[in-house]
C-alpha cells in the first residue's frame, strides 16, 4: 500500500467482490487487519446475479474476519429526471458515504480503480470534450464533500492484479456480465477498442498510463492556481473575472458554484457575457436551474429561486397577480398616456418574471438614460416590501410596477399591436 495510513484510524473499502476491490481488500487486509471494513453498495442493476455477489463478498468478508456492511442503493428507482445510471450510482454512493463516513479527519476510503480504468476513462472524457481535470478524474488521492477517496492500485493493470489474486491462492471473484456486452461505451472500449489498440501498439498501453501521469501533472497545477484565483474572484468583482484565463475561468466557475460542474456551454455563455460592455443588470442563465446575476461590477449567484417570483405567460393568462395585459391594434392604442405601461407587444417575450426589486436595478427611460430604480422608489416614498418590477428572461425591467414603464420595447410608428398593462402587484 503506497499510502502512509498508520494514522487513519478507519479504512473503508469499497468492495464489489471484483478482482480489483478482491486484491484491494487482501492488500489492506494483510497490512491493517484491525481498522479495515469492508462495504458493498447493491445497485438493483442486476437481479440475482448482484444478490450472488453481495453473498460472495458478505462470505469473504466472514472467513477474513473483516467487518461487512451492505448498502442497498436501487439506482433504477432514485434516478433523477435526466441522469444516466452512471451518474444515479455515483450520485447515491457518495450520499452514502455520507452517512458511512461518520469521522472524515480520520477516515478514508480506498477504490479499487486501476490502471485500465483510468485509460477507459480518458477515453470517455475525451469523446466528451473534458479538459484535463476531467480526462484525469481517476486520481491517486481526492477530497469530495470532506471525504478523503483514494485509489492505491491506479498503477497496477487489470492482468497484475489477476496475477497478483493468483499467486496469493485466491482462484475466485465476481464477474459482471454486462461486462461483457460491448453495448456500453466503456465496455466496447475494454473488449475491443483497447485490446485491438494494443495489438497494434503494444507500447500504447504505457504510453497512455504515462500520458495519463502528465496531464494529472498539469491538472494539479491548474486546480493550485484556480484556488488562488478563486480567493480574488469569490467577491464577484467582475474585473478579476474577466482577467481569467480560460483554463481558469472553467476552474474558478466551479468553485464559485460550490462545487457543480458546469457545461461547456454555460462557460461558452459567461465568457461572452463578460466581454460585453455593462449597461443595465443581466440575468445569465447557465442552465441546470444555475442563475447568476452580473450589475455594474459584481457577479452574484443566484442562491435559490425566490418564492416570491412569478413567472407570467401574459398571452395565456392576461390576469396575475393583480396585473392585467389586453392587446390592442396600435391604431386602437390612441392615448399612451394614461397612466398605463404600453410596449410593442412584437418585442415583448412572452414570459415575464414578476419579481422583487434588486438593489442596482435600473431602468431605461424614454430619454435614452438608465434611471436608478432605488432613487424612483425612494422619490415616491415607495417602502421596500412594495418594490415590484417585471423582468425579462434577461433581468431587463420592463416596468417598475406602479411606478414607471421602461422604454424598452416602446411603441413606435412601426409598431403593429401594443400591449397595455394595467393593475398593481397584489402579492
Amino acid at each position: 500500500m503506497r499510502f502512509a495510513l498508520s494514522d487513519t484510524e478507519t479504512i473503508c473499502i469499497s468492495f464489489s467482490g471484483g478482482a480489483d476491490s478482491l486484491a484491494l481488500l487482501h492488500l489492506a487486509h494483510a497490512q491493517f487487519p484491525e481498522k479495515i471494513k469492508a462495504v458493498h453498495f447493491e445497485h438493483g442493476f442486476r437481479g440475482g446475479e448482484s444478490l450472488r455477489d453481495a453473498t460472495f463478498c458478505r462470505k469473504i468478508c466472514e472467513a477474513w474476519r473483516i467487518p461487512f456492511q451492505l448498502v442497498p442503493l436501487n439506482v433504477p428507482q432514485n434516478r433523477i429526471n435526466g441522469e444516466g445510471d452512471e451518474e444515479a450510482a455515483r450520485r447515491l454512493r457518495l450520499n452514502a458515504w455520507k452517512k458511512i463516513v461518520t469521522d472524515p479527519d480520520h477516515t478514508v476510503v480506498l477504490l479499487g480503480h486501476h490502471a485500465d480504468d483510468a485509460a477507459e476513462t480518458l477515453f470517455i472524457r475525451l469523446f466528451r470534450g473534458s479538459n484535463v481535470s476531467g480526462l484525469t478524474a481517476l486520481r491517486e488521492k481526492r477530497t469530495i464533500d470532506g471525504i478523503t477517496f483514494l485509489r492505491p492500485l491506479l498503477d497496477m493493470t487489470r492482468a497484475d492484479i489477476e496475477a497478483y489474486l493468483l499467486e496469493n491462492g485466491i482462484t475466485e471473484w465476481c464477474e459482471d456480465s454486462t461486462n461483457r456486452e460491448s453495448v456500453y461505451l466503456r465496455n466496447f472500449l475494454r473488449n475491443d477498442f483497447l485490446p485491438e489498440l494494443a495489438a497494434r501498439a503494444p507500447y500504447a498501453s504505457g504510453g497512455i498510463t504515462r500520458s495519463i501521469q502528465c496531464l494529472a501533472d498539469d491538472a494539479d497545477l491548474l486546480e493550485q492556481m484556480a484556488d488562488a484565483a478563486y480567493v480574488r474572484c469569490r467577491s464577484g468583482n467582475t474585473e478579476e473575472w474577466k482577467a481569467l484565463h480560460p483554463a481558469l475561468l472553467v476552474r474558478v466557475l466551479r468553485r464559485f458554484l460550490g462545487g457543480k460542474i458546469p457545461a461547456w456551454q454555460a462557460v461558452e455563455r459567461l465568457e461572452q457575457e463578460l466581454k460585453k460592455p455593462y449597461i443595465r443588470p443581466v440575468r445569465i442563465d447557465l442552465g441546470q436551474g444555475i442563475i447568476l446575476h452580473r450589475r455594474k461590477n459584481t457577479l452574484k449567484l443566484q442562491d435559490a429561486v425566490d418564492e416570491t417570483e412569478t413567472l407570467w405567460n401574459w398571452r395565456k393568462e392576461p390576469d396575475r397577480m393583480g396585473l392585467h395585459a389586453e392587446i390592442l391594434l396600435r391604431q386602437d392604442a390612441t392615448d399612451l398616456t394614461d397612466g398605463a405601461a404600453y410596449f410593442d407587444a412584437d418585442l415583448v417575450p412572452e414570459s415575464l418574471r414578476i419579481s422583487p426589486w434588486h438593489a442596482g436595478d435600473k431602468i431605461l427611460s424614454f430619454d435614452g438614460k438608465m434611471k436608478n430604480l432605488k432613487k424612483l422608489f425612494c422619490d415616491l416614498h415607495i417602502s421596500d416590501p412594495d418594490r415590484y418590477v417585471l423582468r425579462g428572461p434577461d433581468d431587463t425591467v420592463y416596468q417598475a410596477i406602479g411606478v414607471r414603464n421602461s422604454a424598452v420595447a416602446k411603441v413606435t410608428g412601426q409598431t403593429k399591436s401594443v400591449l397595455r398593462i394595467t393593475g398593481i402587484y397584489k402579492g
